[in-house]
């Protein structure tokens, strides 16, 4: 959080934002209100990585690549 602020400042940038794999301190939360600073935790994480990429991967088939040269 105090990094994301510090380069707030020194960039002249109007908010800033701070993705985490875990999850935020009470704290953390309250400074990000009042910093206008979002807060993405690792359960918007782990749905973002869901929504881009299978949650099995197909199983390979070299008639179907051969088909897509």
């Amino acid at each position: 959080m105090q990094e994301v602020l510090g380069a707030i400042k020194f960039y002249g940038c109007t908010a800033g934002m701070v993705v985490t794999n875990s999850t935020f301190t009470d704290a953390a939360r309250e400074l990000a209100r009042k910093a206008q600073v979002a807060l993405f935790d690792g359960k918007w994480l782990e749905e973002q990585i869901l929504k881009l990429f299978p949650p099995q991967i197909p199983e390979f088939n070299w008639d179907e690549y051969n088909r897509r040269k």
